[in-house]
């Protein structure tokens, strides 16, 4: 009977022979003098089989390609410069978007602003001219002049129309295009100051033509009440409202 050189188990041998063998990582081999380890040879022997079998399979693979290693491995680093080059393109491009962005977002913030401001002083321009001009043209007093601008602001809008600023004006609810004497039947300066003119009689001097609402002497009567106009351009336009119709007298 042949001995073999390595064992799983000692199991179904007789006690003379179990003692031939020595066990060695869960193994039991024949203890026999002379004979060199193979072990570690057989593993390497595996593993460069494997790398054989890896190295022909490659090979194939580069064959097929018409190409020889290295040749493949130099298109695989071109195309990583290729896509390296164009991240860094786009990331360039992003960041010139994004600068041309900030300035044209800075620069519509001040035309924004600027246009506002002009609009604002065409306004103020507009109502303390032609609107203070047919206040004074329809007989109002000096305190009258000084707290119906305020009043009226409201009712004055000034929009773009085909490409020309005009000037609208409504009736107190400040949606409603008040009537007049327009050829399109819109109303001016002049209608409205005609209109507030019955609205507003205490602020018309009795000497004015066609008006009789104040008193000979009023204007300068000591028990008038006094308000001061920084306060009084506070108020909403209602409370101005109230406040013109009860004749107080501004003062800076």
């Amino acid at each position: 009977m042949a001995l073999k050189l390595e064992l799983d188990s000692l199991d179904g041998l007789d006690d003379a022979m179990k003692g031939l063998y020595e066990e060695s990582d869960g193994k039991f081999k024949l203890a026999v003098e002379g004979l060199e380890d193979t072990s570690g040879l057989h593993s390497a022997l595996t593993a460069e089989r494997e790398t054989r079998k890896k190295a022909e399979k490659e090979a194939a693979i580069f064959k097929r390609a018409g190409k020889t290693p290295e040749e493949i491995q130099e298109l695989i680093e071109a195309q990583q410069k290729r896509e390296e080059d164009d991240a860094k393109k786009r990331g360039d491009f992003e960041a010139i978007r994004k600068q041309d962005a900030e300035k044209f977002n800075a620069e519509r913030e001040q035309l924004t602003s600027e246009l506002e401001k002009m609009r604002a002083s065409e306004r103020s321009a507009i109502i303390e001219t032609q609107l203070t001009s047919s206040l004074a043209k329809a007989g109002f007093t000096e305190e009258g002049l000084g707290l119906l601008p305020g009043v009226l602001s409201n009712r004055i809008k000034i929009e773009t129309i085909d490409g020309n600023r005009k000037v609208q004006i409504f009736q107190e609810d400040g949606e409603t295009p008040l009537a007049g004497s327009n050829k399109d039947g819109t109303a001016n300066f002049e209608d409205l100051a005609k209109l507030v003119a019955t609205q507003y009689p205490s602020l018309v001097s009795s000497t004015a033509k066609g008006g009789s609402g104040k008193q000979p002497g009023s204007a300068g009567r000591s028990d008038q009440k006094q308000m001061l106009r920084s306060e009084f351009d506070g108020l909403s336009a209602a409370e101005k409202a109230e406040i013109a119709q009860s004749g107080v007298k501004l003062i800076d």
